[in-house]
């Protein structure tokens, strides 16, 4: 009875803490490469921090032991947002940890001093599990196929597309999930997004699979963890600003953790892919179960030539527009860009890190060299292989661009590739606007740095994604964006919506012009739209 009367124990708190939240992780996650419920407190003071996350450890750990269950792996951390701490800890029966994480919790920051009742609830809890009661982490080493995983801030669909297809084009059986559906061998047996923990287990139960291509977003992973716990090869295209302010993730460190996730649930001997010219997914390498292999668009990398000198891999690119396999002191051209359609001759620079991030994906699942040239050169940037994803038309002897750029380092890499289209005389125009869900500082960047590059910029409010605001408020701060960018030259219009505004400017648009459109909300409608009008350009 020591130990219950040590949880009746706990101080009186000058600063009342609060139960942030309390969530169940069915896979590898921030804190645990395992399922993992997070508990986490708000309002803690900052001099006790370090206390409290050892006194609910210990609650945790002691509430274990009198219920007669193993004691799990325990971890406990600061969070992003000040005041916030969390302690995580293994399950395996999810009723029972989700009921001990809160009742933990309630008696740490003095909501519940009934110790002796919660204990005798866990062990009733135990002998009636729900439905639901196991984590639904796919163990990949069951399914028997190799998996690899495409994680990153932009990027990730393309590559994760771009993967599969070299793959089906060599004549394997391949399944991808991504954030445009769910896919077996080509066909699409899901439309959504499915870059979650959902979308890999569809995949991963497909029957007669040789290869699964997952890409898998930081939503997924901080809301019910990595889908799956472990993988083959692991890419990360690269960590810039986006989502922040979301789930409890407020800074771009916060964010790179959460990337960094599927780096460490890699099979020993497998392919770590990383973006050597981010600042966020180089160290990465440092923290992986895999082996680290750099990709860069700088010839003279810094970080390759370190990293080749010790023996490592890496792919770069070169000034002739090579893209060569780096193994130690070996080299291979893989490929020149003029032969890779989805880069338009090397125009679009993030296409060629896309490209160079797969090859190196796929020489890590063993794939020949011939066999990844060939598919580079029939893959196309064309909306039947990549649709909403740089996709061209010609309109009128005008360009126009669609493009889920949503966040201001894919628009850059947008308004770069839409400037080399612009006729001599003629004009760039540029439609910006993104989902309700970014910071408002977030969005006004957008629109500034549209403003900044373009020759006129057409505003477009959210209709599908306003995730909470009021219709017009996106608006707002497009137009402070716009204002702080201080070109009055710039002519500016607004639309109510993404596809009007589209249609509205296609129609003013002149020979050698082009429009380059931010488009996440009806790519589909778009491209069928453009493709009546227009011709596509792939």
């Amino acid at each position: 009875m020591e130990r219950i009367a040590a949880l009746l124990s706990a101080p009186t708190r000058v600063n009342p803490m609060r139960i942030e939240e309390i969530r169940d992780l069915d896979g590898p996650n921030l804190f645990l490469t395992q399922p993992a419920i997070k508990v986490e407190l708000a309002d803690v003071d900052e001099a006790r921090a370090a206390d409290i996350m050892l006194e609910l450890s210990d609650t945790v750990e002691q509430l274990h032991n009198l219920s007669g269950q193993p004691v799990p792996d325990i971890v406990s951390t600061r969070m992003d947002r000040d005041g916030h701490i969390a302690v995580a800890f293994g399950w395996e029966h999810r009723a029972f940890a989700r009921s001990l994480g809160t009742w933990a919790a309630q008696l740490v920051i003095g909501e519940r001093s009934d110790a002796e009742a919660i204990i005798a609830d866990l062990q009733a809890t135990l002998e009636h599990p729900d439905d639901d009661d196991a984590p639904l982490m796919v163990h990949t080493a069951e399914v028997g196929v190799p998996v690899i995983s495409v994680t990153g801030t932009n990027g990730k669909t393309t590559t994760s597309r771009l993967i599969a297809f070299v793959l089906r084009h060599a004549g394997h059986k391949t399944g991808l999930t991504s954030s445009s559906g769910v896919y077996i061998d080509g066909e699409q047996v899901i439309a959504g997004d499915y870059s979650g923990p959902s979308g890999g287990r569809r995949v991963l139960a497909e029957p007669g699979l040789e290869y699964a291509v997952l890409e898998t977003a930081r939503g997924g992973m901080l809301l019910r963890g990595c889908g799956y716990d472990a993988c083959d090869v692991v890419v990360v295209t690269n960590v810039t600003v986006d989502h922040l302010g979301l789930h409890g993730i407020t800074t771009v460190d916060g964010l790179a953790s959460v990337k960094a996730i599927v780096t460490r649930i890699v099979r020993p001997g497998g392919f770590c892919v990383l973006n050597a010219d981010n600042e966020y997914t180089l160290p990465m390498k440092d923290g992986t179960t895999g082996v680290p292999v750099l990709f860069s668009r700088e010839p003279k990398s810094e970080a390759v030539t370190s990293h080749i000198s010790t023996g490592g891999k890496a792919i770069i690119y070169t000034e002739s527009g090579d893209i060569t396999w780096l193994d130690g002191e070996a080299s291979v051209v893989v490929a020149n860009v003029r032969d890779i359609p989805m880069t338009f001759g090397g125009r679009a620079m993030h296409q060629v890190e896309n490209a160079m991030a797969a090859i190196a994906a796929l020489i890590g699942l063993g794939i020949s060299f011939d066999d990844i040239r060939i598919g580079l050169e029939a893959f196309r940037s064309s909306p039947e292989e990549s649709k909403g994803r740089l996709n061209l038309f010609s309109v009128n002897d005008a360009t126009v661009i669609i493009d889920f750029a949503h966040n201001e380092a894919g628009l850059v890499h947008l308004l770069n590739f839409a400037r080399t289209y612009v006729a001599e005389g003629a004009q760039l125009v540029t439609i910006v606007g993104t989902a309700g869900d970014r910071e408002d500082e977030a969005v006004a960047a957008m629109a500034q740095r549209a403003t900044e590059s373009s020759d006129r910029v057409v505003l477009k409010d959210s209709t599908r994604y306003l995730r909470g605001r009021e219709p017009g408020a996106m608006l707002v701060p497009l137009r402070e964006g716009v204002a702080a960018a201080n070109r009055p030259d710039v002519g500016v219009v607004e639309f109510g919506d993404e596809r009007t505004a589209t249609l509205e400017t296609v129609a003013t648009l002149k020979p050698g012009d082009v429009l380059a459109v931010m488009c996440s909300e009806y790519p589909n409608e778009l491209i069928d739209d453009m493709s009546r009008i227009g011709t596509v350009l792939a």
